[in-house]
């Protein structure tokens, strides 16, 4: 053993080093046994009377150390894992980080493996224990500030690592507990074969970190809280400020395949609150549930940013047997996933047998349920990238045995084999803003059964009426679901659901048109009004038009009011690409640009916010270009609520065309107002202004539905006064009409009156 601080001196057998209070130890294991030619892997090396052996060290550690000892590990010829076996369990009763990390040749996998030789634990990090020497400031020594970290641990009868009550701020990392690999490849001896009801790591104590670790073969991977079974013999103990996160549990140290847990991933019984589970788990491949909340003092813990019945990177099932979530047995006020647009993320929860999330259950159905908790912000029943369905689960979220107070929010539910959401016994939840049937992004992909399911449940909203939605309670968009949106049986009573579809609402603008210079670039607006922000995709095409004379290399820009906002050339070389393709329509082709952006909005009652999106050729170039702008957040608490493109007007065939989806196509019509301006541009300093526009408006087959010259000639002029912005000149044109939703859309176009020529502007306004 080396002591390698310098304000203390080499530790050997026979011998006390003179250390300063600010001095720790740091253990340098040279060997695995007796430093007179170490040991193989059939030895027995863990013996606290061996020099330079791991439980030697952490006696001297515990007995001789100061307030904080290292145990690094530089054993020579160490190529493939090497076993340590242990004759004792390995007690951390003062601060000592145990770092398997250090072995040279560590990249990842451990290097070093105990062997716990069939004892109840490995390690043990404990409180205050008599005989054990004050830290330097005079107050008890404990294991708090612990940590082990890079090893592989098999072969114990309860937890390969047990935190007691006192030890606080431990660090478990980047550990493999409770499974072997055997020489066949993606074969493990289990250490469930050896003690079937091991754990893998048992927590009674606060904010420590679990962190990196694959937890597989055994029963519960991680448990923390007393029996769940006798409450009266609870005496208040509080669990608290734990985290873990980036653990592989259930599944193969890649989180690729199932190497699986007999019971749970994690299990909180009594006591445990205010605990981050998240971000970064996979917790797959459970025979119950990913995470169960067990108790009533369960509280105020938050569940985030895990796959759950997932492979590690969402492509692929890991099933759980039974739930990806359970929280019951009275179990309140905790969080699966949001809140929405907050720093917390949802988790992806698929493929899960029973179902993704239940709140109460019939086994464990709490004295008045399990009350007050939220699921906001998942993907349940997508693969991770919210792309399609990866299915198994019987339903999304069932609320039960008289649980109340839960709040469903802005969820993802498709794909499953019966509903997607369930009450059944429940009663005063909510569920605001979810996709029930369809993604956010649009993709239909049914529930099997009802979109929401009720019975026996009261005094429930399950569709809030348009009236009373609005922040923090949305409409629910629901898609196809093979029994309907809801269903109600059984004595359900005074539940609120409004079905009636929500206005459509503006989608998309796009424009073609030769693309010039200066005022004559093509110049597409737009502007949000609304609570939330608006996410959008610019696209700006050329080279992929099938037109001769196609502009070679567009740039696009997108500007607010004051300034330009973000600019883009070739859309493969944007810092945002991801999200680019992750929109489902990138450009074909990579001189094409896109730009994808998040954009604030204002109330309607402030003019909303405005936006523009310009479209050039590079160097000066010129050609015919396209410009478009797509809404990729239509049931946010904004909207598109005007679309406008600028251009110039020629004759024949180049006339100015602004085409519109309004949608999405399950919803009721939309009353718009088109206006095509001209002259009235003349006072924002445009020049070459078009003098009499006339507008026609064009189904997707190219008829004509509805043409106007002047506006005060349009027979429907009160209508187009009262909607308080009708063209300022008399020489402009402008339609009010009701349309239907459509998939292919509306085109709007501009020519001049006798051939004229000039810049214009074509407008299109929602008027819901």
């Amino acid at each position: 053993m080396l002591c390698s601080h310098p304000c203390c001196y080499t530790l050997s057998p026979d011998e006390t080093p003179r250390l300063s209070s600010d001095c720790h130890f740091v253990f340098d294991l040279r060997s695995l046994g007796d430093g007179s030619g170490g040991c193989d892997q059939q030895d027995v090396c863990g013996s606290k009377d061996i020099p330079n052996t791991l439980t030697w060290a952490i006696y001297q550690a515990n007995y001789q150390g100061g307030d904080i000892n290292h145990i690094n590990f530089n054993i020579p010829g160490v190529t493939a894992e090497t076993e340590i076996t242990l004759t004792e369990t390995l007690y951390l009763a003062r601060p000592t980080i145990i770092d398997g990390t250090t072995q040279p040749g560590y990249a990842g996998q451990p290097l070093i493996r105990i062997n716990c030789n069939r004892l109840d634990s490995g390690f043990i990090i404990v409180g205050v224990v008599a005989g054990i020497p004050p830290l330097s400031d005079g107050s008890p020594s404990t294991g708090t500030g612990s940590s082990i970290q890079g090893f592989r641990i098999t072969n114990y009868r309860s937890n390969a690592v047990t935190i007691l009550k006192g030890a606080d701020s431990t660090l478990i990392a980047n550990n493999q507990i409770g499974f072997t690999p055997l020489p066949v490849p993606g074969t493990y001896l289990r250490n469930v074969t050896l003690s079937p009801l091991c754990g893998g790591i048992g927590i009674a104590s606060n904010s420590n970190v679990i962190r990196g670790n694959t937890i597989s073969g055994v029963y519960n991977a991680i448990t923390m809280g007393d029996n769940v079974d006798n409450p009266a013999a609870i005496t208040g103990t509080v669990y608290k400020n734990n985290s873990f996160d980036h653990n592989f549990i259930g599944t193969n140290p890649t989180g690729t395949a199932s190497i699986g847990n007999d019971s749970d991933g994690i299990f909180f019984g009594a006591g445990c609150q205010q605990n981050l589970i998240g971000p970064g788990n996979v917790l797959s491949g459970m025979a119950s549930a990913g995470i169960e909340l067990l108790h009533s003092t369960v509280t105020d813990n938050r569940i985030f940013g895990n796959m759950i019945g997932l492979n590690a990177a969402g492509t692929g099932l890991i099933p759980n047997g039974e739930l990806g979530i359970l929280i019951a047995n009275g179990a309140a006020n905790n969080w699966v996933g949001g809140p929405y647009g907050g720093i917390y993320a949802g988790n992806v929860i698929s493929g899960n047998g029973h179902g993704a999330v239940a709140i109460g259950t019939t086994e464990f159905p709490g004295v008045d349920g399990s009350n007050n908790n939220h699921v906001e912000g998942n993907f349940i029943g997508t693969d991770g990238a919210d792309t399609k369905a990866l299915g198994l689960q019987v339903s999304g979220v069932s609320v039960q045995n008289k649980s109340k107070g839960t709040i469903i929010r802005r969820n993802v539910i498709v794909g499953q084999l019966n509903h997607g959401v369930v009450f059944s016994d429940a009663s005063n939840n909510a569920i605001y803003g979810n996709w029930i049937g369809v993604t956010d992004k649009g993709a239909v992909i049914p529930n099997l059964a009802f979109g929401v399911y009720l019975f026996d449940a009261s005094d429930n909203i399950v569709q809030p009426s348009l009236a009373t939605a609005g922040p923090g309670k949305e409409q629910n968009i629901f898609g196809t679901n093979t029994s309907g949106p809801v269903g109600v049986y059984g004595n359900s009573l005074r539940n609120v659901i409004d079905l009636t579809p929500p206005a459509s609402q503006l989608l998309n603008v796009s424009t073609r048109k030769p693309v010039g210079i200066g005022d004559n670039v093509l110049i597409s607006g737009f502007i949000v009004t609304g609570t939330e922000d608006k996410k959008v995709i610019l696209r700006g095409l050329g080279p992929s038009l099938p037109v001769a004379g196609a502009l070679a290399d567009p740039t696009l820009e997108l500007h607010d009011v004051t300034h330009t906002l973000v600019s883009n050339d070739n859309w493969v070389d944007s810092p945002n690409k991801q999200a680019i393709i992750d929109s489902t329509i990138p450009p074909t082709n990579d001189l094409e640009s896109a730009i994808v952006a998040t954009v604030a909005a204002k109330p309607a009652a402030q003019g909303g916010a405005g936006y523009t999106g310009v479209l050039a050729g590079k160097n000066g170039s010129t050609g015919i270009g396209l410009i478009e702008i797509y809404d990729l957040a239509t049931a946010s608490n904004s909207k598109l609520a005007n679309i406008s493109t600028r251009g110039f007007v020629g004759t024949g065939n180049d006339v100015l065309i602004g085409g519109f989806i309004p949608g999405p196509s399950d919803r009721t019509s939309s009353k718009v107002l088109i206006r095509g301006l001209g002259p009235s541009l003349a006072a924002q300093n445009v020049s070459g202004v078009l003098l009499d526009p006339v507008l026609e408006l064009h189904n997707a087959n190219g008829s004509t539905i509805i043409a106007n010259d002047s506006w005060r000639d349009a027979p429907n002029l009160a209508e187009i006064v009262a909607t308080g912005i009708p063209p300022t000149d008399d020489r402009e044109a402008a339609i009010v009409i009701t349309l239907a939703p459509s998939n292919s859309g509306y085109t709007a176009l501009i020519r001049g009156a006798n051939n004229t020529t000039g810049v214009a502007l074509v407008e299109v306004y929602d008027l819901n």
